[in-house]
């Protein structure tokens, strides 16, 4: 399927859920539809011929067009609206958009609905260039911003505590196991993200630290020391580091 997105294996839910709530992949497209898709999509060969309008967009940006099409698709057909021998701007009709949108309101939340409503305005205006397709856009059953905003899930805020706490833990866990080459790796991976935690450094930095150049004994801790010519805003680095997660640099 060249430029026409990935391949993608029905699955399970194809055959579950309803219609309506599934999307017709490209494949399944009616042949104007597809063909339309295909060509916003096209590079010619000739450097003199027009290219797609939709040339240029990223995989994922198409699978995105296709998915929010291929569904405005199912849709008719669940409603039996699906004339295949019509053309994508011919069954693109405020009627059918309005019934699609109000389709997606009552199973969706507002802020995966707007995105859906703004991805078929861009599908279809890829499709059939010509014509002005921002009224789908400014669709009064769109969500507003607002609107979309308050329905997205909260973020959980990261909590450094809570993974220092375990980083610690799976320190001691792996010390106290036999020593080898995969212990030591483990032993490191958890150390330097705990590093990181503490010490706030880049991660191009924190990579290219070397035990005995950038990471120096000092007493019972470390200090590092990282050159001004190799951090980003051209000041050297230098701090001593805690203690306790001393005691585990030592340890590795």
């Amino acid at each position: 399927m060249s430029g026409g997105g990935k391949r993608r294996a029905p699955g399970r839910k194809s055959q579950t859920f309803p219609l309506e709530q599934r999307g017709l992949r490209l494949d399944d497209w009616p042949p104007g539809d597809r063909a339309a898709w295909l060509a916003a999509v096209n590079r010619p060969e000739d450097p003199f011929e027009p290219e797609g309008a939709a040339v240029n967009l990223a995989e994922s940006t198409r699978e995105n067009r296709i998915s929010a099409w291929g569904n405005f698709l199912a849709f008719l057909g669940s409603r039996e609206r699906l004339d295949t021998a019509a053309t994508p701007g011919e069954r693109a009709t405020h009627e059918n958009v309005t019934a699609w949108i109000q389709c997606l309101r009552d199973r969706m939340r507002a802020n995966a609905v707007s995105k859906c409503v703004i991805e078929l305005a861009l599908a279809i205006k890829a499709m059939e260039p010509s014509r002005d397709w921002a009224w789908i856009r400014r669709h009064p059953l769109r969500p507003r911003h607002a609107e979309a905003m308050a329905s997205r899930k909260p973020v959980v805020p990261f909590d450094p505590g809570r993974l220092a706490e375990f980083l610690f833990n799976r320190c001691a866990e792996i010390g106290a196991r036999p020593a080898n080459c995969n212990r030591a790796q483990e032993y490191r991976d958890a150390l330097m993200v705990l590093m990181d935690l503490y010490l706030g450094l880049r991660s191009a930095n924190l990579a290219l630290l070397r035990i005995g150049v950038h990471v120096v004994e000092v007493g019972d801790t470390y200090r590092i020391d990282i050159p001004a010519e190799e951090t980003k805003a051209g000041k050297p680095i230098s701090s001593l580091m805690p203690s306790h997660l001393a005691a585990h640099l030592h340890t590795y």
